[in-house]
């Protein structure tokens, strides 16, 4: 990661083992960027209101 200009993004890749049983019925992803791990910015930026989002629920089929 570095400093990015107005209009420049980065591509990241997280891969994680979805957890197996009955009880998952939905995975929610999300992803916050400028955070100081208190919640707060860590930097001065133009628009401080796109900094967080959410996936919808993903559902895997179950195979049998």
């Amino acid at each position: 990661t570095d400093w990015l200009l107005p209009g420049q993004s980065e591509t990241h890749q997280v891969v994680f083992q979805v957890p197996e049983g009955p009880a998952v019925t939905g995975i929610v992803v999300s992803a916050r960027v400028d955070d100081d791990g208190a919640g707060h910015q860590q930097y001065n930026e133009c628009d401080e209101d796109n900094n967080a989002t959410q996936s919808n629920p993903m559902r895997c089929p179950v195979l049998q």
